[in-house]
């Protein structure tokens, strides 16, 4: 393709053959990036220097919207997602030396192709195509091209599987695992076929113990740093346990089931104002200015020790405002808190934005369809908990002093 008009002509076979994807090897143009060509987005990757290898995908114009992500790995790797239903499509394209190259290369660029394949999200369709440059075989150990292929596979036939089991990843349990494949085909029944199992069964075990210290100890370490985000993460790899799927429908007070999409949001907003009504007595407003409730003013420093205090890897509120945008914007987002902080300190009055919070539910029954037993997250504004985290530290200083040894381990502040 590094020639001219090759790119127009490769566009127009794929119009002839009504093609939504199609992947591209030895494409042989430098560096990596995407050109528009009437309409067909070109997705590319090749040598930074020399004109040789490469790899891309050209999708139809109307598909170009259903691209999610599109990843160069090298210059002969590239893989891209796309949303697709029922699930979304994971295609890597591929081209891998050939035989005349360095063993040493052969061999890094195979490798290189299963831990791609780890990294792909699991509930993905995984496609693998392009040019192996090896020879698959006709049989179906390497699951490449079923029994349908011309041959025998040779040396270099990669070996492409996703395994829900992440502690399978050594090629020794891999070839144990191939030769009780192929002792089952010879003879179920044989000896070799029995004494093959236990030697899967017991490289397997010792292998997911191996991989359970090593999740547990990085846990541990994540814990201790005060991560707890990957400390989460890394839990929820040990236990395996899945978000549960929301029912169909909700039900209301009678016991009916709603499935009307305006109907459900009644419903849940009626839940939610039962949810969260409070029955206590208010206290008696104080007819006091604020100022002189408070006469001390909101320092600069505690607005920088609150941002600093935002988490990251949070949902934003109802301004659409991340804490990481915050945490950016340096001296200037500093000098506008504290604008805004002012205000509200002096009046008493908040921002609409900074009142008001999105409610997520999450069943924690799958399928149910009560509300009660569904779990609710409030999405607040990031910029309404720099003020809260300002007000709470000033309160810790009061409370502090109130609270009885008995009761310190449950203390936040």
């Amino acid at each position: 393709m590094n020639d001219c008009g090759k790119l127009d002509q490769v566009r127009m076979e794929a119009e002839r053959v009504s093609l939504h994807v199609l992947g591209l090897a030895e494409t042989r143009w430098t560096s990596s990036g995407q050109v528009n060509t009437n309409g067909w987005m070109l997705y590319y990757v090749g040598d930074d220097n020399v004109h040789q290898r490469g790899v891309g995908f050209l999708v139809l114009p109307k598909t170009v919207k259903s691209v999610l992500k599109v990843q160069p790995i090298s210059d002969r790797i590239i893989t891209i997602r796309l949303n697709a239903k029922p699930k979304p499509i994971t295609i890597i394209q591929i081209y891998m030396p050939t035989t005349e190259a360095d063993d040493e290369e052969i061999l890094s660029k195979y490798a290189m192709l299963p831990k791609v394949v780890d990294e792909c999200p699991k509930k993905d369709r995984l496609v693998v195509m392009g040019d192996f440059n090896a020879q698959i075989g006709a049989d179906r150990h390497h699951m490449s091209c079923g029994r349908y292929g011309v041959g025998e596979a040779n040396e270099h036939c990669p070996a492409v599987r996703k395994t829900e089991k992440p502690w399978i990843d050594d090629l020794a349990i891999q070839d144990l695992i191939l030769q009780r494949r192929q002792a089952k085909l010879n003879n179920f029944q044989s000896p070799e076929y029995r004494h093959l199992c236990k030697a899967v069964k017991t490289a397997c075990r010792r292998a997911k113990r191996k991989w359970l210290d090593d999740v547990s100890a990085e846990a541990d370490k994540s814990f201790r740093s005060g991560n707890s985000k990957q400390t989460y993460q890394l839990i929820r790899q040990i236990s395996g346990r899945k978000c549960p799927q929301a029912g169909i429908g909700i039900k209301d007070e009678n016991g009916e089931i709603l499935y009307e999409a305006a109907s459900i949001r009644d419903r849940w907003t009626e839940y939610g104002t039962q949810l969260f009504h409070s029955v206590a007595p208010r206290l008696p407003q104080d007819e006091r200015r604020p100022e002189l409730l408070e006469p001390e003013i909101i320092m600069l420093s505690e607005i920088r020790t609150a941002i600093k205090k935002l988490k990251a890897g949070k949902a934003a509120g109802q301004d659409g405002i991340y804490g990481e945008m915050i945490k950016a914007g340096g001296e200037t987002v500093v000098q506008a808190m504290k604008e805004i902080i002012d205000n509200i300190w002096n009046t008493g009055e908040w921002p609409s934005d900074w009142t008001q919070s999105e409610i997520i539910t999450l069943p924690k029954v799958p399928g149910t369809l009560e509300c009660s037993k569904h779990r609710t997250i409030s999405l607040l504004c990031h910029a309404s908990k720099v003020l809260l985290e300002i007000i709470r530290c000033r309160l810790a200083h009061y409370i502090m002093p109130q609270i009885a040894e008995e009761q310190f381990w449950i203390c936040c502040w």
